[in-house]
């Protein structure tokens, strides 16, 4: 629907996985919003379920996409509790605005039980 923000960050997981192993992450960026998942769906099978972050252009602007999925990939990389699937995060150095937005995202990712503080947390016990 042209209602639905195109742009911003999307997460791809498998609900199937146990908390208390190693889970895959996919992290992503659109400019397409819901659409660019038709993609994945052919490519990769093994995401079961999708957390879209988007805003409409005039707030989630591309720069700002570009550094929330590298601060995001960077993340959830160094993360002992993940499999990250993403190759390399893309050269966007993060300003304010991004860490910002990121820290809302946190606590999103956190009550949907995909937080990386909280996973690494439940992880190492």
């Amino acid at each position: 629907s042209d209602d639905i923000p195109s742009q911003g960050i999307y997460f791809l997981v498998d609900t199937k996985e146990s908390k208390l192993e190693k889970r895959y992450l996919y992290v992503g960026q659109t400019k397409t919003g819901p659409h660019r998942l038709s993609d994945h769906k052919i490519k990769k099978d093994k995401w079961d379920f999708c957390y879209m972050f988007l805003g409409p252009k005039s707030i989630i602007h591309l720069q700002l996409v570009d550094e929330l999925e590298s601060l995001e990939i960077r993340k959830y990389k160094n993360n002992e509790a993940f499999n990250l699937i993403n190759e390399k995060p893309n050269s966007a150095e993060a300003g304010i605005e991004a860490e910002t937005i990121a820290s809302v995202i946190e606590k999103v990712m956190t009550f949907l039980g995909y937080g990386s503080d909280e996973s690494l947390r439940i992880y190492k016990k």
